[in-house]
Parts: structure tokens; C-alpha cells; sequence
């Protein structure tokens, strides 16, 4: 009985660590922890006024994921708060992309 509460309580560790995204830091740690690479932090070209440029976004890869790991990734990342753009397709207007990924913010 104890190990199977010691389990639950270091389950829940990582929902309490992410819960408080404060900067791409916060979320190069939480994409890595789920296996996807992160192309882009605050360097590399993005759109004028990009939250990249302010510490606050990154970009993962998603050629090496299945769609069904990547919706899962999505799911997941929305409900510890982080602000997902699914750009795997370019987006209309979009002066600036990398090619298929996901961006990730901290509101």
C-alpha cells in the first residue's frame, strides 16, 4: 500500500513543477519529458513581435510523432496552461515557418 501511494504522489509531481510555466525554460523541460525535440527557443527567425523573442515560446518537432502522440501532446500541454499553436500545416498569412511543428507559449 505504501508503494502504490509513494507512486501516485511521484506521479503527481510533474503536474505541480508544470503548472507554473513562467518562461521557455519552463517549457523546453515539459516538452523533453515527453520525448519531442525543441527546434527553437529564443533565437532563430520568427514573425515581428513573436513571444520568442520575449522568452516566452519555443517550437517542437513533429515528424518523428505520430498524429495520435502529437493530439495527445496538445491535449496535455493545453491543460497545464500553455498556449499550443498546432502549425504543422502553414498557416494563412504566415510570413515566417520553419516547417511542420508546434508552437508553444506561456500566457
Amino acid at each position: 500500500m505504501k508503494i502504490l501511494k509513494l507512486f501516485f504522489i511521484l506521479m503527481a509531481i510533474p503536474v505541480f513543477l508544470f503548472s507554473q510555466m513562467s518562461d521557455y525554460r519552463d517549457l523546453v523541460a515539459f516538452a523533453e519529458a515527453r520525448g519531442f525535440v525543441v527546434t527553437s527557443t529564443t533565437g532563430g527567425s520568427h514573425s515581428a513581435g513573436s513571444a520568442h523573442y520575449q522568452g516566452r515560446a519555443i517550437d517542437v518537432r513533429t515528424l518523428d510523432h505520430t498524429n495520435q502522440q502529437v493530439n495527445e501532446f496538445i491535449r496535455d500541454a493545453r491543460n497545464h496552461g500553455i498556449i499550443v499553436r498546432d502549425e504543422r500545416v502553414r498557416p494563412p498569412n504566415q510570413s515566417v515557418w520553419s516547417g511542420p511543428h508546434l508552437h508553444l507559449q506561456v500566457p
